[in-house]
């Protein structure tokens, strides 16, 4: 997996050392695109690629015995410990943006470990301190402000063994004020989930939750909002009808460990191999183990490679075109029906019945020129576009992204 990274610096068996792993420009761009367009929605709404156990990485050293080849279904016995190939900063680095971590109190300090009350698996003395991760990660998001970052704590009193003070010490000596507290969503926002632009106006750029109640008297951790399924469980009902009809986010999780005759975690709980599967039913957290640059190019549904073909300009016009349903830059002055959204519902997309040049969208009553903010509107817009290309309206989201086009 570390030779799909062009990673500028490998270490044993040539995996990727720490903050050395790239992705392409254009690919960067899109995923950052897709975060951008999602500015004004509240964060338990704001789709993030997410990676499962992300502490449970071979670039920290765990799973150096595995030799299961990627990706599953794996042949014959062999060893997979290690959920990523990737280390936080290179998940970080590539578009991940919601990062799942274990905390378990073993051999006298608080660890990054995986299942410590089995045996089978259990917790090491040389497995990753805690405050270690958290540090990496705050180093990060020091280097990346405006990015906002979640940190999923799976944890209970048998986890961590009432060590509060070894949760909460580390996120307040490393994240400290970048975190949204609990308490900060009451005095800030009546106890609503802010929007990513309100929290970045605040430079409150972290969330850190856990999966139940159990939350480090509340400091800074916040209780479960979502509900979890499992990869084979979501896939198992047809046309995204998993998500049912409540508004509570879902985290889907995937497994790609295997020990041995023991355990196959491909079978038993599925491996994500296309993002674009759950972002386009509207998942909020899709948690891929063995996240890759190839495995983050499914969840593009915006900008084809090699786009934008120039550097975005305020007046730059964007075409979604009907071949590979993906958006390019185009000459404001062609002639091209629009894309037209309801005014009263996100759901409903239509192509203009005429055509124009850019500056003079056309749509019929009740809906506005407008663009696909979310894979699951994307999809909606490419059923109504058949082979047609369309103008879509970036123009408005523009100034957040001309900093960072190519």
């Amino acid at each position: 997996l570390s030779s799909l990274a062009n990673c500028t610096a490998c270490g044993y068996k040539g995996i990727c050392r720490k903050g050395s792993a790239r992705v392409k420009p254009w690919l960067a761009f899109a995923l950052k695109t897709q975060r951008e367009l999602q500015s004004n929605a509240s964060f338990e709404k704001y789709q993030m690629l997410a990676a499962h156990n992300a502490f449970n990485d071979r670039s920290d050293g765990y799973g150096e015995m595995d030799d299961c080849r990627w990706p599953p279904p794996y042949h014959g016995v062999c060893i997979d410990f290690a959920n990523q190939e990737f280390s936080f900063t290179d998940l970080l680095d590539m578009g991940v943006r919601a990062l799942e971590i274990d905390p378990w109190w073993c051999f006298g300090k608080i660890r990054m470990s995986h299942a410590h009350d089995h045996a089978y698996l259990g917790c090491s003395p040389w497995d990753r301190e805690f405050h270690y991760g958290i540090q990496e990660i705050a180093e990060w998001i020091k280097r990346n402000p405006k990015e906002v970052v979640r940190i999923y704590l799976e944890d209970s009193g048998s986890h961590t063994k009432g060590h509060d003070d070894l949760i909460n010490g580390p996120i307040k000596d490393y994240l400290g004020d970048k975190v949204l507290t609990p308490n900060d969503t009451l005095v800030y926002f009546n106890g609503r989930w802010p929007t990513v632009s309100e929290m970045r106006k605040l430079g409150k750029t972290v969330v850190v939750a856990t999966g139940n109640l159990y939350n480090h008297k509340g400091m800074y951790i916040h209780k479960s909002y979502w509900q979890e399924m499992t990869y084979n469980k979501f896939l198992s009902q047809a046309n995204c009808s998993a998500m049912g009809n409540n508004s509570i986010p879902i985290r889907v999780y995937s497994d790609s460990t295997k020990y041995g005759p023991f355990w196959n975690g491909p079978w038993k709980t599925g491996t994500i191999l296309n993002y674009m599967d759950f972002l386009k039913c509207g998942v909020t957290y899709p948690a891929a183990d063995q996240v890759n640059p190839h495995l983050l190019a499914t969840a593009v549904f915006t900008w084809a490679e090699g786009e934008p073909s120039t550097k975005l300009q305020t007046d730059t016009c964007v075409l979604l075109c009907g071949g590979d349903k993906r958006w390019h830059v185009a000459d404001c002055s062609e002639k091209h029906h629009f894309a037209c959204m309801s005014s009263h519902d996100v759901f409903k997309w239509l192509i203009s019945a005429v055509s124009g040049p850019y500056n003079e969208p056309i749509c019929p009553d009740g809906y506005q020129f407008g663009l696909p903010q979310t894979a699951r509107h994307s999809v909606i817009l490419q059923e109504a576009l058949g082979d047609n290309d369309v103008w879509i309206n970036l123009t408005p989201f523009i100034p957040l992204l001309q900093d960072i086009s190519q």
